[in-house]
């Protein structure tokens, strides 16, 4: 009994941790006024709605080639579940 106790303690106390990323693509403006969002899509074909302030915004003009650092989640694009990434740094990459 004890040993379940501290178990359970033990779980409860433990936090995921955020599932940052980090990746590298090419970042353009998609969709139609007011709806338009940056999308991301790397050199695998995978692409990210990318989530940011205006401050982190500003910091690069469109199309950029970026590495970006964030946190995955899925939401809604367009009516469907699409992969996005919540923007904590980016990085012009210049090419």
């Amino acid at each position: 009994m004890a040993l379940m106790l501290l178990l359970l303690a033990g779980c409860s106390g433990a936090r995921p941790m955020p599932n940052e990323i980090v990746v590298e693509g090419m970042v353009t403006a998609r969709g139609n006024a007011p709806f338009v969002v940056q999308l991301l899509e790397t050199d695998q074909q995978n692409a990210y709605v990318l989530v940011m302030d205006e401050a982190i915004r500003n910091q690069y003009v469109n199309p950029a080639r970026l590495r970006v650092s964030g946190v995955v989640y899925v939401a809604d694009w367009a009516g469907r579940p699409f992969t996005h990434l919540r923007v904590t740094r980016l990085e012009s990459l210049g090419d």
